[in-house]
């Protein structure tokens, strides 16, 4: 175990925002199913190892699921709003969008308070939609397995040559995962030919029964060829970034903090 904690120190290359208490924490997190981002906003510090974002685009915002470590920091928009001088828009499933509106009734209060988030909610379903000009195709995900009570389909996104996933378990709706399969149904794998990049989660080497694992993710990896992929939503079970780059494929990469793609214009 002492071994196991040395590198785990190493991995997450603690800042001096956290504390030792923290470090403690975080070294029993080794016994239960957390992974490094589950840690709060504030201390996201903590080298290059994970990467993850909403997939925002001229003050829009699209959300694959609903989570409370996604979703907490909606509360810090406010800037943007101050900047764009208008509302920001959300989209998601209504169970999404409902949930937003009640853990944030206070953004979509008829009386405002001043210095609150202003939030427009905009239910989707499954099939395209635009943003302004802008094409968005959602991905059908379950971030569930047959070992979970209750099952629960989420959404990835292509954007042009781009496509984001995340949370995913499966690329299907119709299937629901075992331990040891990935569903990928025909109609979603149409939805991610040709592109550029992909952004997919790879949670740790082991099966786990709401993320794919490493093997997994490059099997999709494998059937869908994007000219490069990167993993992110990773824990530190991975391994360190230099060891993992090593085994990775030449297309494949480990995403980074405050990593920026473009997205060329067609």
């Amino acid at each position: 175990m002492e071994n196991n904690v040395k590198q785990y120190d190493e991995h997450i290359k603690v800042t001096k925002e956290v504390t030792d208490e923290d470090i403690q924490r975080w070294k029993k997190i080794d016994e239960l199913e957390c992974s490094i981002h589950e840690v709060p906003k504030k201390k996201h510090r903590v080298g290059m190892k994970f990467w993850r974002i909403f997939g925002n685009t001229s003050g829009q915002i699209v959300l694959s699921i609903l989570a409370i470590l996604w979703a907490a920091g909606l509360d810090d928009v406010r800037p943007i709003n101050f900047l764009m001088k208008q509302p920001l828009n959300l989209y998601g499933l209504p169970r999404v969008m409902r949930s937003i509106e009640r853990d944030f009734s206070y953004a979509f209060a008829e009386e405002h308070y001043p210095g609150a988030p202003i939030l427009n909610t905009n239910d989707i379903e499954p099939e395209p939609f635009k943003i302004g000009k802008v094409e968005i195709i959602p991905i059908k995900l379950m971030h569930s397995s047959q070992r979970m009570a209750k099952q629960l389909p989420i959404l990835g996104y292509r954007i042009k040559n781009f496509a984001y996933i995340t949370d995913a378990r499966g690329i299907s709706w119709n299937e629901i995962p075992d331990i040891a399969t990935v569903p990928f149904s025909p109609s979603e794998k149409a939805k991610l030919k040709g592109l550029d990049t992909l952004v997919i989660n790879a949670l740790r080497r082991e099966e786990h029964y709401s993320h794919l694992s490493l093997p997994q993710t490059l099997s999709i990896i494998e059937q869908i060829q994007p000219r490069r992929a990167y993993l992110t939503h990773i824990s530190h079970h991975l391994g360190l970034y230099e060891e993992v780059m090593k085994e990775l494929p030449q297309n494949v990469f480990l995403g980074i903090d405050n990593q920026l793609i473009d997205i060329d214009d067609d």
